[in-house]
C-alpha cells in the first residue's frame, strides 16, 4: 500500500505533465523519481534485501508533502522556460562573468586533476578517503575557486540561451560548455565521479526543455553526444558494479534496482528514529555551524540503530536526518513560498538574471537531489549566497554604467 502511495502520486503529475509538454525538462525531473518508485516495489517485495513492514503510511505521506514542496516550483517554473528573455546588455555582462570566473576555476583545478590521473583514480581515491590525497593549499587560492564553482551551474542555462536565440555565437557556446563543467573538474580533484553524473542530468534537462527550439541538424549532434555520453556513463556504472557485487548475496540486477529504490524505502526505516531534531544544519548547512558538539545527539541516535544510515533516502531524507519532522517540513515550505514571491509576484519581474540564477542551483539540488542532498559541504552553502550576490548585483552595475554613458 505505502509504495503503491509513491507510484500513484508520480505517476499522475507525471502523465499531466507529459500530456500538456510533452517530454521536456520538468517531466524528465519527474520521470526520475517515478521509475525510483517501481524499483522500490520490487527490491520491497520481491527480494530480501529490504524489510517492507517497516514501511509506514505516516512516513510516506509526510515524505510526498515534501517532495512535492521542493519538485513542484522546479517543474512548473521549468515548463514556461522556453519563453524566458534576458536583456540584451545584461545577458552580455553576466555571460562574461560567468566564462571569466568559470575559467579561473577550471585553471586552478587543473594541476590536481593531473595529479590524480597520474596516480591512477582509484589508489587516488584511497588517498582520498585517507585523507592523503591533497597538501595543504593555499586558502586565498581556494577562495578563488569558489566563484566560477558557482557559477559553472549558471552555464548550462546560458549555453542553450545562446543556442537557440544566438546560434551564429559558436565561440561563446563553446567558452559557456566549457564553464559549465567546472564542478566536473572539482570532484575529479577527489577521484570522484559525482560532478560528471551532476554535469549530465543538468544538461539532458535543459536540452529536452529547449529542443523544439534547436535546429535540427545541431538538435541531431546532441543527441549523438548525449547518446554516446550515457552509453558511457552505463558501462562504467556496469564494470564497476559488476566488480563490486559479483560475489555478493543478491544478483547484481537486485543490487542495482536497490540503488534506484531505497530512498523510498529508506526514509520509512529513519521517520521515527530522525523525529526530533539531531543536528541543528551542522550536516547540511555546515555555514551555519561548525561546533562539533551539535553532532552529538545525531551521533548517540545514529549509534542505537539496527540499519546503516549512510544509505539514500532523497534530499528530503538527509534534511530529516539532521532537522527532524517540523524543521524539514518548515524548510521544504519555505523553498515552496520563496517559489510564489520570487516568481509569482510582481517583486522580481526586473531582476531576470537573479530569477534565472536561483531557479539554477534549486534545480541542480533537485535534480540531482533523488539519492541525497549533494551540497552539503561549507563551501557550497557559500557557493550559492555568492552566486545570488552576484546575479543580483550585475543587473545593478549594468544599469549604472548605462547611466554614465547617458550623462556623458
Amino acid at each position: 500500500m505505502e509504495i503503491i502511495l509513491y507510484i500513484v502520486c508520480f505517476l499522475i503529475p507525471l502523465l499531466f505533465n507529459y500530456k500538456f509538454y510533452g517530454f521536456n525538462g520538468s517531466t524528465f525531473l519527474l520521470f526520475i523519481y517515478f521509475i525510483g518508485t517501481l524499483c522500490a516495489l520490487y527490491v520491497a517485495f520481491f527480494t530480501t534485501m529490504f524489510d517492507s513492514d517497516r514501511l509506514s503510511i505516516y512516513a510516506v505521506t509526510y515524505h510526498l508533502v515534501c517532495l512535492f514542496l521542493l519538485l513542484f516550483p522546479i517543474v512548473n517554473f521549468g515548463n514556461k522556460l522556453k519563453g524566458y528573455r534576458l536583456d540584451d546588455a545584461t545577458l552580455k555582462v553576466f555571460t562574461f562573468v560567468i566564462i571569466f570566473f568559470s575559467f579561473m576555476s577550471l585553471f586552478l583545478y587543473l594541476p590536481d586533476v593531473i595529479e590524480v590521473f597520474k596516480m591512477g583514480l582509484s589508489q587516488a581515491r584511497v588517498a582520498f578517503y585517507m585523507g592523503t590525497l591533497k597538501a595543504e593549499s593555499d586558502g586565498l587560492l581556494e577562495y578563488l575557486k569558489l566563484p566560477g564553482k558557482g557559477l559553472s551551474l549558471v552555464a548550462p542555462f546560458f549555453l542553450f540561451y545562446y543556442i537557440v536565440n544566438y546560434p551564429e555565437k559558436k565561440l561563446l557556446i563553446y567558452l559557456l560548455l566549457i564553464s559549465s563543467m567546472v564542478d566536473v573538474l572539482f570532484t575529479l580533484t577527489n577521484a570522484g565521479r559525482g560532478g560528471l553524473i551532476r554535469w549530465a542530468f543538468v544538461m539532458i534537462y535543459f536540452y529536452l526543455t529547449f529542443k523544439n527550439e534547436i535546429n535540427s541538424k545541431l538538435k541531431k549532434y546532441i543527441t549523438s553526444s548525449l547518446t554516446i555520453l550515457g552509453v558511457a556513463f552505463f558501462s562504467i556504472f556496469m564494470i564497476t558494479t559488476v566488480g563490486r557485487f559479483s560475489d555478493r548475496e543478491h544478483s547484481i540486477l537486485d543490487y542495482i534496482l536497490s540503488y534506484a529504490g531505497q530512498p523510498y524505502i529508506y526514509f520509512s526505516y529513519q521517520f521515527f528514529d530522525f523525529f526530533d531534531i539531531t543536528s541543528y544544519g551542522t550536516r547540511i548547512f555546515k555555514i551555519f555551524s561548525s561546533d562539533v558538539d551539535d553532532t552529538y545527539y545525531l551521533d548517540m541516535v545514529t549509534g542505537q540503530l539496527d540499519y546503516g544510515t549512510n544509505t539514500f533516502s532523497t534530499l528530503a531524507g538527509d534534511f530529516y536526518k539532521d532537522l527532524g519532522f517540523y524543521f524539514t517540513f518548515l524548510l521544504c515550505l519555505f523553498h515552496f513560498i520563496l517559489y510564489l514571491f520570487v516568481y509569482k509576484t510582481n517583486v522580481f519581474n526586473r531582476l531576470k538574471v537573479f530569477k534565472i540564477t536561483l531557479f539554477s542551483i534549486m534545480l541542480c539540488i533537485v535534480l540531482n537531489g533523488y539519492f541525497y542532498y549533494q551540497y552539503s559541504s561549507a563551501s557550497d552553502t557559500k557557493i550559492f549566497l555568492l552566486v545570488l550576490f552576484f546575479s543580483l548585483f550585475i543587473p545593478v552595475f549594468e544599469k549604472t554604467i548605462v547611466n554614465m554613458q547617458k550623462r556623458n
